[in-house]
């Protein structure tokens, strides 16, 4: 369950850059592809936030569970029991997996960290809740970015272009 975002621009006027740019060595393309995982994760944080309150694209919580919840004194926001799902979408928390590819980046999920007092990691709670894996209903995480994002990641393309000239 992890997202890759790629770009396509033309290189042509660029060509002194374009091996450098082909190995992901040039340190403006590091710095846009750092941009864009940024960028992601703050998108998909407050997609998520949206998401646990209810009334989005996430399946709302059985009448029961949230009855039982608040006899309980926990709150009836959808995955947000500990807090953990949320956290691991930020870069270098326990459960994300951010790493810089040549053309682009990788953010999701992985790692061995648990859930806290579990024995699933917590790349595995993801999975089950996007696949919606036994008789959990799918609530999916890692989704495409929306336009807004995008339009922001294409400015960070345009900015190392402009560093490389």
């Amino acid at each position: 369950m992890i997202e890759r975002f790629h770009a396509t621009v033309d290189l042509t006027p660029l060509k002194k850059h374009v091996e450098a740019i082909s190995r992901g060595s040039s340190t403006p393309i590091q710095r846009c592809h750092r941009r864009w995982g940024k960028r992601y994760e703050a998108f998909i944080r407050r997609d998520f936030t949206r998401q646990s309150s209810g009334g989005g694209r996430w399946p709302a919580l059985d009448p029961a569970t949230v009855a039982r919840r608040r006899k309980e004194g926990v709150g009836a926001k959808i995955l947000r029991d500990t807090g953990t799902l949320l956290a691991a979408l930020t870069i270098g928390a326990p459960g994300n997996v951010f790493k810089l590819e040549k053309d682009g980046c990788l953010f999701g999920f992985g790692g061995p960290a648990r859930h806290p007092g579990g024995k699933a990691r917590i790349a595995d709670i993801a999975r089950f809740h996007d696949s919606g894996a036994g008789t959990l209903p799918q609530r999916q995480i890692i989704v495409p970015p929306d336009a807004a994002t995008i339009a922001g990641m294409e400015s960070d393309v345009k900015w190392a272009i402009d560093q490389l000239k």
